[in-house]
């Protein structure tokens, strides 16, 4: 049988695990678009909305990181407004895996905006049309 104490450590260490990868997805084909950015030499966080270390230092307050990200989104905001009680509930814990998560998703919106400028902005677009032709004609 298991001590309570062990399956509060183990529960902890789950959400960890859980919370360090991020809670913030790219849209597939905005995937896509950055793979083939990046086949063209394009960066893929080229749109700088939310800055990576400011988003993760602000996460030693409890939940302030994830207000930041929400915030800096355009999309999924919901997730990180859910993201903020949580880790407010769980501070001091919530350091553990707040500044990996909060800094990972900022990256990702990052990601994300750049995606969105390369499939919607006219100066993206041609911006990709000219590293594309740049790299057929290699």
């Amino acid at each position: 049988m298991i001590r309570t104490g062990t399956m509060h450590k183990l529960a902890l260490l789950f959400a960890m695990i859980l919370f360090m990868t991020g809670c913030l997805t790219i849209r597939p084909e905005s995937k896509a678009k950055l793979d083939e950015a990046q086949v063209y030499g394009l960066p893929n966080d080229k749109v700088q909305r939310a800055d990576q270390t400011t988003a993760g230092l602000l996460n030693i307050l409890p939940g302030i990181g994830n207000i930041y990200v929400a915030v800096k989104s355009e999309h999924q905001k919901a997730l990180n407004w859910i993201l903020f009680p949580v880790n407010l509930l769980t501070w001091p814990l919530s350091i553990a895996w707040g500044i990996p998560q909060a800094a990972k998703d900022a990256g990702r919106i990052n990601q994300q905006a750049t995606a969105d400028y390369y499939m919607n902005d006219k100066t993206g677009q041609a911006e990709f049309a000219a590293a594309k032709d740049a790299f057929q004609k290699k």
